[in-house]
Parts: structure tokens; sequence; C-alpha cells
């Protein structure tokens, strides 16, 4: 190639016609890797936005898992909490089975027609069954009454 190349004398290169071939042959595949380069670039680009909005779905969906664990724990307290009032309330209705009983047995006329009206409405609300009512009236003087009241109810269904 020095051969090829020679100075002329106002300071500019010179070549010879095989070495200007080559040199051309040289910038096309420069010139085609340039331009293959340029779409390549578009695409790494446009793959590394497509990752970081990847990344950023991932950190959403993360973060969307802890609050999802979060309630999954307070749905667990919750439903004990739940349990705890419901056996409370049964646990009340069956100790209010025995005031009940008590006040038909020794209390007035007008407080036993109070009772027998709560009674009633425990009944109709399926928080006393039958064999609870017959507990509470069993020996008393609203005995027939609510007997009654329960064959009318069972008429009903």
């Amino acid at each position: 190639m020095q051969n090829a190349v020679k100075k002329s004398f106002n300071n500019k290169y010179v070549l010879d016609f095989t070495t200007y071939q080559r040199f051309l042959d040289y910038l096309k595949k420069a010139y085609q890797a340039v331009k293959d380069m340029s779409p390549s670039e578009g695409l790494y680009k446009e793959l590394e936005q497509e990752i970081g909005y990847y990344k950023k779905l991932l950190l959403i969906k993360d973060e969307n898992d802890k609050q999802f664990d979060l309630l999954n724990l307070k749905i667990e307290d919750l439903t004990r909490e739940n349990s705890s009032l419901l056996n409370f309330i049964i646990n009340l209705l069956q100790a209010l089975k025995d005031i009940f009983r008590n006040i038909l047995l020794f209390g007035k006329d007008k407080e036993k027609d109070l009772v027998i009206s709560q009674v009633k409405d425990c009944y109709d609300k399926n928080l006393y069954n039958d064999k609870d009512i017959h507990y509470i009236t069993k020996d008393t003087s609203k005995e027939k009454e609510m007997d009654l009241y329960l064959e009318e109810k069972d008429y009903d269904i």
C-alpha cells in the first residue's frame, strides 16, 4: 500500500486505481455496517425501554402481593374475631335462657309478657329453637301460650 500512495506537491495524497477500489469497498462495507447498526440501536433502545417497563410492573406486582398478603392476614383476624363474637353471643343466649326461665317462674305478669315477647322475637330470628323454647317455658304459666305459638309457626311453614 505504500507504493500505492504517493504524496503530491500540494500535500495531497494520490491513490492508484487498485487501492482506490479497495478503499471504496471498505467505505461501502463501513457504510453498510453503520446502516445495519442504526435499526439495531433502535431495537436495543426499545428493548431497554420494555425491560424498564417490565421491572416497574414487577415492582407493582410485588407491592400488590404484599397488600394481598396483608389483606389475607386481616381476613384471618376478622374471621377469628367474628368466631369469638359468635361464641360470645351463643353463650349470652344460653345465659338468657336461664334468666328468661327464672322471670317466667318468679316474675310478675307484666314481666312475663315482656319475656314472652322477647322469646318469640328470638325464635323468629332463629336464635332459639323449639327445644330452647320448651326449656324456657316448661312448668310455667306461659307454657301453653308458647306451645300454641310454636304450633302456629309450624303450620305457617
